[in-house]
């Protein structure tokens, strides 16, 4: 057998893996879509029907109208933009910092920021909660992004990326008079586009999808987000919505994120690529 014949061969058993592999992944998602447009009688069929013999578009208007789903949209819409302007900028420029710039412990303050890495973000939570009582954040949209504002992972992932930044830039801009700030967001900024669309997109799901600590720190039904008012109506006792209305509501709890990913599809890809051929 050739060389190239075992190459082929290879190449389609990846292929073939790669597609099964897929398919599993995607298979609750496909269960989910065909549930939602199916009455409450027909989601409990043996075998499941996965094309609905009947499209019940009610399911979303029930869903969209009952138990305060519009109010915990526009909550999630709120703390997940809030939580990326804060996080991405705070996260872009730590990472510059520690990427491009000498100071005494700098080594020993990032491995603390791997470290917290590592910690469960449920041991903080009491510490974090008296904090924000104090501070009257207590059912507040800051109080929802405050203890994830900085993360290790998101300085971790930014300064990956700025290390990659020309220094021969930088000392360009440095000979013309640029400042700090203005190198950071000239230079800089420019070159971490892939970089910082990545950093969006992973905080907006992130955030989007946060449950314990928004059900910790929100206590009114006007606040609640949409995983904690998602759970709060599938565990309710007085079975207050159908099964095929909150798989409904669950569908439309996902379209915000497949339209971001959409939207920074290309610029997500291309920040993999550069970190793979870079590293």
């Amino acid at each position: 057998m050739g060389a190239k014949k075992k190459k082929t061969i290879s190449k389609i058993i990846i292929y073939v893996l790669l597609s099964v592999v897929t398919l599993i992944m995607l298979l609750p998602l496909l269960w989910l879509l065909s549930a939602s447009f199916q009455g409450p009688g027909e989601i409990y069929k043996i075998p499941f029907n996965w094309i609905p013999q009947n499209i019940h578009l009610e399911n979303f208007a029930s869903a969209w109208e009952m138990g305060y789903m519009s109010t915990a949209f526009f909550s999630s819409v709120c703390v997940s933009v809030l939580y990326i302007v804060i996080h991405v900028v705070w996260c872009s420029l730590l990472g510059y910092v520690f990427a491009k710039y000498h100071f005494r412990f700098k080594n020993a303050l990032f491995m603390i920021i791997l470290i917290t890495m590592m910690i469960p973000q449920e041991l903080t939570f009491f510490p974090i909660y008296t904090i924000a009582r104090d501070l009257h954040l207590v059912n507040t949209y800051f109080g929802v992004v405050f203890p994830f504002c900085i993360s290790g992972f998101g300085i971790f992932f930014m300064r990956q990326f700025c290390t990659y930044v020309p220094k021969e830039l930088i000392e360009a801009a440095r000979i013309d008079g640029c400042g700090h700030a203005k190198t950071f967001v000239r230079i800089a900024l420019p070159i971490l586009k892939p970089a910082i669309s990545s950093l969006v997109v992973l905080a907006f799901s992130f955030m989007w999808d946060e449950f314990a600590w928004s059900k910790l720190i929100l206590n009114t039904n006007e606040k609640l987000t949409i995983p904690v008012r998602l759970t709060m109506l599938a565990l309710s006792p007085t079975n207050e919505i159908q099964i095929s209305e909150l798989l409904a509501a669950s569908v439309i709890a996902m379209i915000p994120v497949v339209i971001l990913f959409i939207c920074f599809q290309k610029q997500f890809v291309e920040s993999i690529t550069q970190g793979a051929v870079k590293g």
